[in-house]
């Protein structure tokens, strides 16, 4: 692994991302460590907490798909505002940064195409299936709060 930060696009990339996250599906997503540690300090006795973490969620994000569920959620979505950049230059914008498969670790879009495919995954599944009493989320570290079993 190496520093993107050298690279001719960190610059770019970087002020995408910053772009980018407003749109990101983060319904179940937290922002730091310090939110989990809020959510959960109240948390009755009676419940048991599951720690649950992704495997290499950069490496192997699914760059097509996600570029286009980004796609999906900047340019057809109407619970946002459209970026002032055509379509297809965010598109290959958003492809500059991808290596052969997943995205680069240490890119600034790393993260963010993570969160991207992971956020609407959840969403989907929870719109099929009974959601956990308590479900959160930080990058890669996914947390379940559930019923103690008797």
């Amino acid at each position: 692994m190496f520093s993107q930060t050298p690279a001719p696009t960190y610059t770019l990339v970087k002020h995408l991302n910053q772009m980018l996250t407003p749109y990101v599906p983060s319904r179940y997503s937290l922002q730091s460590s310090v939110e989990f540690l809020e959510a959960i300090k109240d948390t009755p006795g009676t419940r048991i907490i599951a720690s649950l973490n992704m495997e290499s969620p950069f490496t192997n994000v699914p760059v097509d798909e996600t570029i286009d569920i980004i796609l999906e959620h900047v340019y057809r979505s109407q619970l946002t505002e459209t970026l002032n950049i055509p379509e297809a230059s965010l598109c290959m914008l958003l492809e500059l940064n991808r290596q052969k498969d997943g995205m680069a670790m240490g890119s600034p879009l790393g993260v963010l195409f993570a969160n991207f495919h992971v956020g609407t995954m959840e969403k989907s599944v929870f719109t099929r299936m009974q959601q956990p009493r308590r479900y959160i989320r930080y990058i890669d570290d996914i947390f379940k709060l559930t019923q103690r079993m008797r």
